[in-house]
């Protein structure tokens, strides 16, 4: 108020959860927003800072995206934001190495902008590649899939992308595209008896590719399944023993929420000696609360109290028997799809 009646000078190094007066108090008084602000900021005022020009650039892309997360903010949005910003000539001929050294917002505009300018397949699916790989390390790869859903989509199906088929195809199953992942699924079983690397991605996407409603995998071929296990169980590391089998269990929880029937050895297989983990669930009365809407149709209600046992942070690290209540209370007011989009949003982030 001083700055803004007095103009005095005054420097405010923390605000957070701003609200959208204290956001237009900061622009009359000519004063940046602090780098705090987007921390705890609702998606409204994340969108506000997200699309302010004169705010800092870092802080600017760090609020879009978390809009673009929360639905503030369109994807197409975010594109735009991401092209606006000027790269050096030197950035974009290094930008794989440039964005894994600095793996920020702005190392991710860098990539996407290097793909968009990219009209050789093979260089614009390398760097799809590596913004994916990128992602997946810090829980981004949701923001990733959604933001090159246009680019999977048009790149041509062909033998000299064979090494990128599984990426691809897991990133269009987990967005719903079951016809564009159908010739990448194709290649890779064409490849699978002569190429080991293409045996492995088909074999990946069996969860995957159930939960997208792909009709060439079937819940109950047990040796899809067991060549899904095995799968994941190569890519465990050393220092987490039974991460497969967490993982494994996690899938088959979320095809059982969307109504599909598990036999019963397939739990069997999956049961290790339990631990005591700590989890993030909401209080005890949501559970019986959402009961008691779906008994009573009130789809509102439903999807309000889903939204809030889930949580501000999505469906990453969510405990698997919440999801599956969910999941399955959405089915039931008739949010069909709308639980299937969950389960796939669920299974991506988490890894599968």
């Amino acid at each position: 108020m001083d700055a803004l009646t007095q103009n005095t000078k005054v420097r405010i190094d923390s605000l957070p959860s701003p609200d959208g007066l204290h956001l237009a108090m900061l622009r009359s008084a000519n004063l940046p927003v602090p780098a705090d602000a987007v921390e705890k900021a609702s998606p409204d005022v994340l969108r506000a800072i997200g699309v302010s020009p004169n705010t800092d650039l870092d802080l600017r892309l760090r609020a879009a995206e978390r809009a673009a997360l929360a639905g503030a903010i369109g994807i197409p949005r975010l594109a735009q934001i991401y092209m606006s910003i000027e790269f050096s000539e030197s950035e974009l001929n290094t930008a794989l190495s440039t964005a894994a050294n600095n793996w920020t917002p702005r190392g991710r505009a860098l990539l996407y902008r290097a793909a968009r300018t990219q009209t050789v397949p093979t260089a614009k699916a390398a760097v799809i590649q590596k913004a994916f790989e990128l992602g997946r390390r810090d829980g981004q790869l949701l923001l990733l899939v959604r933001l090159y859903a246009d680019m999977l989509k048009s790149l041509p199906v062909s033998a000299d992308l064979a090494w990128f088929a599984g990426e691809a195809a897991k990133g269009l199953l987990a967005l719903g595209e079951r016809e564009a992942a159908r010739p990448w699924l194709t290649l890779l079983r064409e490849r699978r008896l002569r190429d080991e690397d293409a045996r492995n991605a088909r074999d990946r996407l069996w969860a995957l590719a159930i939960l997208a409603g792909d009709d060439r995998y079937a819940v109950d071929d047990t040796a899809g399944m067991t060549a899904w296990l095995d799968a994941l169980r190569a890519e465990e590391p050393e220092d987490t023993k039974g991460h497969a089998f967490e993982q494994a269990g996690f899938g088959l929880v979320l095809m059982q929420a969307i109504g599909l029937a598990i036999p019963e050895t397939y739990w069997e297989r999956l049961l290790q000696p339990p631990e005591r983990m700590p989890i993030l669930a909401p209080p005890p009365a949501y559970t019986p609360a959402l009961e008691n809407a779906v008994r009573g149709g009130r789809l509102g209600e439903t999807v309000l109290l889903s939204i809030l046992m889930i949580g501000p942070d999505g469906t990453l690290g969510v405990e698997p028997a919440l999801l599956r209540d969910v999941i399955s209370a959405l089915r039931s007011v008739g949010l069909e799809a709308e639980g299937r989009a969950l389960a796939l949003e669920a299974a991506l982030t988490n890894g599968l």
